[in-house]
């Protein structure tokens, strides 16, 4: 795709308020015409509409476009054009990219190292164990996590990634200063605050609505190295990520779930049809996209574990070297069987047990 590099960041601003065209319109637009002046002069079906906008017609334009820019002065956002030095270089090969990005807080145009994590609203106790056990890994190799500020997935992969000290950007289908409900204006200002952003590619003043959130997809998947799906109905808004993903010819892994449930059948779905891998542990996704930075084969014999409480270290010391059935770890440790499994995934993410085969488990040194 060949895009003009002589229109200004005030030209593509205008463009903006061509209200019910797509990015795709727009990349049209600028491979078309040389500058906003011979669009504008044009015959073509986009230019005669943006002629009969009212603001165009009342010599308003301009006084929009550099009261969006005082706006975005006044809040320290930047403006990036696709021309600029820090525009993200895998956004740039998708194939609409946004022409102007609306960023608060800090990205960097590199983006070998950033993964996306996608996921429904509504998760699962498993859901939320599975992001918060892949993002804590992931930060630790320094992966910059993506995802879309959402309820449910995006905002357990968002606070996981502060919580262990990482770096995380959120893509919203809204201006900047919109960005809603209140809990989400409250992570939004600690990814920042952290040294994350906040990214979209719509003008402050933009209200997000139904039909922006596909679109908004396209440009978590289009930065991302390689896009997760944790959890996803049928038809989740997670897979349509997933879709963009791989119309961008970017890595996909989804998360094998209960087949029994609801919020894993979009994920299976992705693995049956070989659209995604299953992601199977997080050091494998690592080592697939080739981005292992780290020794994550620990010597867990000479290590103390830090247990998160005290379920947990009953049922650690309930295990030994030899296989146990899960069946007999109950009877020792009477915990309820729904936070024993969660335990038992805990234990096993962090590579101190192994499940064998017939619901045994072992103690061991495992790679997490």
């Amino acid at each position: 795709m060949t895009l003009r590099a002589n229109w200004t960041k005030e030209d593509l601003l205008k463009l903006t308020f061509l209200r019910s065209y797509s990015s795709a319109d727009l990349v049209k637009i600028i491979e078309s015409f040389n500058s906003l002046k011979d669009f504008t002069s044009s015959e073509s079906p986009y230019a005669q509409k943006f002629r009969q906008m009212e603001i165009f017609q009342n010599d308003k334009l301009d006084f929009e476009v550099n009261r969006q820019i005082e706006l975005c002065k006044l809040n320290n956002y930047q403006i990036l054009s696709f021309w600029d030095e820090d525009y993200p270089d895998l956004l740039k090969n998708i194939q609409y990219p946004p022409l102007l990005l609306f960023v608060n807080g800090i990205i960097k145009s590199d983006c070998s190292k950033n993964i996306s994590i996608v996921g429904t609203r509504k998760n699962t106790q498993y859901g939320k164990l599975v992001t918060e056990q892949f993002v804590e890994y992931f930060v630790k190799n320094d992966i910059t996590i993506i995802s879309g500020l959402a309820y449910g997935i995006d905002s357990i992969a968002h606070r996981t990634t502060l919580k262990n000290n990482g770096i995380t950007y959120a893509v919203v289908a809204s201006g900047l200063d919109e960005v809603n409900p209140q809990l989400s204006r409250k992570l939004a200002d600690e990814i920042i605050a952290k040294g994350g952003a906040i990214i979209t590619e719509y003008r402050c003043g933009t209200k997000s609505l139904q039909g922006y959130f596909p679109q908004r997809n396209r440009i978590i998947s289009g930065l991302s190295k390689a896009t997760i799906v944790i959890e996803s109905a049928k038809k989740g808004g997670a897979l349509i990520t997933a879709n963009f993903a791989f119309d961008q010819n970017r890595e996909i892994y989804a998360v094998p779930g209960n087949i029994n449930s609801e919020r894993s059948k979009g994920t299976n779905l992705l693995i049956k049809n070989l659209k995604a891998q299953p992601a199977i542990s997080p050091k494998f996704i690592l080592e697939d996209l080739g981005i292992l930075s780290i020794d994550k084969v620990h010597k867990k014999q000479n290590q103390k574990i830090s247990f998160k409480n005290h379920n947990q270290e009953l049922v650690y010391t309930s295990i030994n070297s030899h296989p146990i059935h899960i069946d007999e770890i109950i009877q020792k440790v009477n915990i309820d069987i729904s936070e024993l499994l969660v335990i038992l995934l805990e234990l096993e993410f962090d590579g101190f047990i192994k499940q064998l085969p017939g619901k045994y488990y072992i103690k061991g040194n495992f790679d997490a």
